[in-house]
């Protein structure tokens, strides 16, 4: 549940929408939503806030489907926690492949997840452009697909 906040109840759908995507995505039940306030106030900007923000930290990685095998690369060595081995494994490529391919991630993006601030800004936008369903960004994978 999302308080509404002075009456405005477009902003709380909008967030709970926000808070659902983020559950699906972790495999969560629910998402309590006071401790995830900030994260949802950060995921909810407007459009031209986002597309800047996106830009900014993905670069010609952001809705670019020629890209998006970069895309998928990244979001996989952070959901394995920076684990190369795990994440190429996850993907099926060969691990030199998965490092071939986070060299480029970083050679286009600016971007080193092995860095806190980084990570934190690789995390925000693939986050971001799920909820706002970017078709760059790869659906995670389930068991039942």
């Amino acid at each position: 549940m999302v308080p509404v906040e002075d009456g405005d109840t477009t902003r709380a759908a909008r967030r709970a929408a926000i808070a659902a995507v983020l559950a699906r995505h972790h495999g969560l039940g629910h998402l309590d939503t006071r401790q995830a306030g900030p994260l949802l106030a950060a995921l909810d900007l407007t459009h031209q806030e986002r597309e800047a923000f996106l830009t900014s930290c993905l670069g010609p990685l952001h809705n670019s489907a020629r890209h998006r095998h970069l895309l998928e690369t990244l979001e996989a060595y952070l959901a394995h926690n920076l684990c190369t081995t795990a994440a190429a494994r996850s993907l099926y490529v060969h691990r030199h492949t998965f490092a071939y391919r986070m060299r480029s991630v970083r050679a286009l993006t600016g971007l080193d997840p092995d860095r806190p601030y980084h990570r934190l800004r690789a995390e925000l936008a693939l986050l971001m452009s799920r909820v706002h369903g970017s078709p760059a960004v790869p659906r995670q994978r389930t068991a039942a697909a």
